[in-house]
């Protein structure tokens, strides 16, 4: 009988976190802070890419935008955003040496149709995984202009709606105009997705559905289900497995904690691996997922044979009621989505 690593389905992904640091103040140097804000109604703008030089911020909820650290001279402040009327504002400003620009941007709206409607949104994929190219990538899909925790714009992916198609931007965005209202279907291809993301998405006349939004709810590329088992204590055995505990723990942090496109995660260690415990846990991972997108982690360390597992409470006959065979555990996985 062979010991080693029953590997079913498993994916590492290195997280590269990184950061940066602004000041303002300095001789010579300033900075500018405000907020933009439609002319007329004085709603506030978000999620709208604010540049000046080389720098750049995205506006929060309020409209509000700071950039610091800026050599004190004169600039062109520009603001992007789909709402905007030609898309584009741009003004002059000047930057104080040892101090800060404060002011509000007023903006004239885009002159929506009253006929149709729009629709905009973002592609986030975890961290580093572009530079990786796996091609099992998993993508986030929301209504905010600046990438979740551990994640960045996916660029160049295509973005259909109807017969209407586009790439995502530098910064993951995508925005088409001039939509008729409905019912349509939205999807997104990478040649670094595991699969085409589709969602239907509601145009309403004069509107911007903004996908990710808690209407439209958010597309995530499928959401992950690990059942990790590791089993080094067998009473058939007279001494400890080395490896399978440390293994599994490290396999479960990795994939599981931390991981916000997770659905559920279980980890099973020497007496909570039994046979029946590991079947509990795989059919309630059936029963949980929704989607055809979603997928199953099976991570197995400990005792195996050619075609088969074995759990903690085998008794090293190896007997087929005792053991899990390749068959029943395809019986097991049968009832998740998209088998």
């Amino acid at each position: 009988m062979k010991r080693y690593k029953y590997l079913i389905f498993l994916v590492l992904a290195s997280l590269v976190i990184t950061g940066c640091t602004g000041g303002g103040g300095s001789p010579g140097y300033g900075g500018i802070e405000g907020y933009v804000r439609y002319a007329g109604t004085n709603v506030p703008v978000a999620n709208a890419l604010v540049e000046i030089g080389n720098r750049f911020d995205y506006t929060d909820t309020d409209g509000f935008f700071r950039v610091t650290n800026l050599p004190a001279r004169t600039y062109t402040l520009t603001i992007e955003h789909p709402g905007i009327r030609d898309r584009v504002h741009g003004q002059t400003v000047t930057i104080p040496a040892g101090g800060t620009n404060r002011l509000t941007v007023l903006v004239q709206p885009k002159e929506t149709s009253p006929t149709t409607g729009d629709v905009g949104g973002w592609v986030y994929v975890p961290t580093g995984s572009q530079a990786m190219a796996l091609e099992e990538v998993e993508p986030m899909i929301l209504n905010q202009a600046t990438a979740p925790g551990n994640y960045e714009p996916l660029v160049g992916a295509t973005v259909r709606v109807g017969n209407r198609t586009m790439s995502t931007r530098n910064d993951g965005g995508f925005y088409f105009s001039d939509i008729q209202p409905g019912s349509w279907l939205l999807t997104v291809d990478h040649d670094w997705l595991r699969f085409r993301i589709e969602r239907e998405v509601d145009v309403v006349s004069g509107r911007v559905t903004w996908v990710g939004d808690r209407e439209s709810g958010t597309i995530v590329g499928g959401i992950g289900y690990y059942v990790v088992i590791g089993i080094n204590d067998y009473a058939y055995e007279p001494y400890l497995l080395d490896g399978p505990v440390e293994d599994a723990r490290a396999v479960y942090k990795t994939l599981f904690e931390g991981n916000e496109l997770a659905g559920l995660g279980e980890l099973l260690l020497n007496s909570d691996a039994s046979r029946s415990n590991i079947r509990y846990w795989i059919e309630e991972a059936a029963r949980q997922a929704k989607s055809s997108d979603d997928y199953l982690v099976i991570y197995f360390s400990g005792n195996t044979g050619v075609d088969f597992l074995s759990p903690w409470d085998d008794d090293g006959t190896f007997t087929e009621s005792r053991i899990i065979t390749d068959v029943e555990l395809e019986k097991w996985v049968r009832g998740f989505p998209g088998n």
